[in-house]
């Protein structure tokens, strides 16, 4: 193994050895939850997809309410 590929794979190692912040780069745990409060879990794509179909839901349920009590 060459000294440059050694290098970049102790620099690999090193940065994901450290934990990712809303300041720096590192690695996260990702999770698919839509009811967590953590600041320490990222959301995946999917999660925050469902979070928004959830929103929608109830703001259409809201207004459909809202308009049948006006009448």
């Amino acid at each position: 193994e060459s000294s440059a590929a050694s290098d970049v794979y102790k620099r690999q190692d090193a940065a994901i050895a450290v934990r990712a912040s809303t300041s720096a780069y590192g690695t996260t745990k990702l999770s698919n939850s839509t009811t967590s409060s953590s600041k320490t879990l990222a959301a995946t794509p999917y999660a925050v997809k469902t979070a928004l179909a959830q929103a929608k839901a109830y703001v259409d349920s809201a207004i459909a309410v809202a308009i049948n009590s006006a009448y």
